[in-house]
């Protein structure tokens, strides 16, 4: 699965930049993977592509 960087950070020694996508090689700590979420440093891609869509139908209604 591919995550996107949220903001300019450190990951595993690598310096990664805000919006780069990156994916973990297999057999990386799900644990790990998971606060990386829940503390909002990368979010996996099909989260993000869904958001867009969410915006949208909020913007529709408030009109």
């Amino acid at each position: 699965m591919k995550y996107r960087v949220l903001y300019d950070t450190q990951l595993n020694g690598e310096f990664k930049n805000k919006d780069e996508e990156i994916s973990f090689l297999k057999g990386t700590d799900e644990g790990y993977i998971q606060r990386l979420i829940r503390e909002k440093i990368i979010q996996p891609i099909d989260v993000i592509s869904d958001e867009p869509k969410e915006n949208k139908k909020l913007s529709k209604a408030g009109k």
